[in-house]
């Protein structure tokens, strides 16, 4: 089992290597663009893999990771996150360096016993709906492992569209997941937000522009059709803000999911 982090840009702090415990960093590498390797170098406590300057957006990256990974299991990790531990009161803490051991080995298990091909960190904007340790209505939150055997086997992969920037990737991930038979699940207790107080810099958010972000979403609703739609509302998208928003019709998802494979998923936070 591995983790990697993908990176652009953000060598002045990758806040997620901070929650790495010492027996998983040989394991862990931080993914990023050849010509920036000797400044990554000062601030990186993990390994460093590169890859070609030409590999331009998160979601190229993530497929890139994916089909060079050695292993069956794996973890992709954003490099701007926080991590906490929520209560039975649906409450955050920290999470120390023990807790996200447990959470990479709990969430294996999930993959390798459960058999469950994608699963990850939650939200904290969702525990007020949760049902339980964990659901399995909604990608997981920045924070993801997969089962590289079962995405590579029906052909699912991050991007979905022609150019560099493609938005609500691991969503569109998810989905896929669910249409071709394959549960996905999400923990109510290993929880996940982005650190915007020191990873501020990098990235690549705000290169994307309001015509590649609508074409992107237009291209993600063909896909996936008839299960999302927009809808009005603000969503952010670095700089960038969008008087729309994306909506997925999870419950039809479910009740499709159930009749093709003739299983019910038990755990689903129920649509508002």
């Amino acid at each position: 089992m591995k983790i990697y982090i993908p990176s652009y840009n953000r060598y002045d702090h990758i806040s997620t290597q901070d929650f790495i415990p010492h027996k998983l960093l040989k394991d862990t590498f931080i993914v990023i663009p050849k010509s920036q390797y000797k400044k990554y170098k000062k601030i990186s406590k993990v390994n460093i893999i590169c890859h070609k300057d030409s590999l331009i957006g998160i979601s190229k990256k993530r497929d890139w990771i994916l089909n060079q990974c050695d292993e069956r299991y794996f973890f992709m990790i954003d490099d701007d996150l926080v991590f906490f531990l929520a209560n039975e009161n649906k409450k955050i803490s920290p999470m120390k360096k023990s807790d996200f051991y447990r959470a990479i080995i709990t969430m294996l298990s999930w993959m390798k016993k459960d058999k469950v091909p994608f699963v990850g960190f939650g939200s904290p904007a969702y525990l007020h709906k949760r049902t339980g340790e964990w659901e399995e209505n909604y990608r997981p939150c920045m924070a993801y492992g997969i089962d590289k055997k079962v995405a590579i086997k029906n052909e699912i992969k991050f991007s979905y569209s022609i150019g560099n920037f493609m938005t609500h990737d691991d969503m569109h991930f998810a989905i896929s997941f669910l249409k071709a038979g394959y549960e996905n699940r999400m923990s109510n207790i290993f929880i996940t937000k982005e650190d915007r107080f020191k990873s501020k810099k990098g990235g690549i958010l705000d290169w994307r522009k309001k015509e590649e972000i609508m074409y992107s979403l237009n291209e993600l609703i063909k896909i996936h059709a008839p299960y999302t739609y927009i809808a009005k509302g603000k969503n952010y998208f670095g700089n960038k803000t969008l008087e729309i928003k994306l909506i997925i019709k999870w419950k039809k998802l479910r009740a499709d999911f159930k009749n093709k494979t003739k299983r019910n998923i038990k755990h689903f936070t129920k649509e508002r």
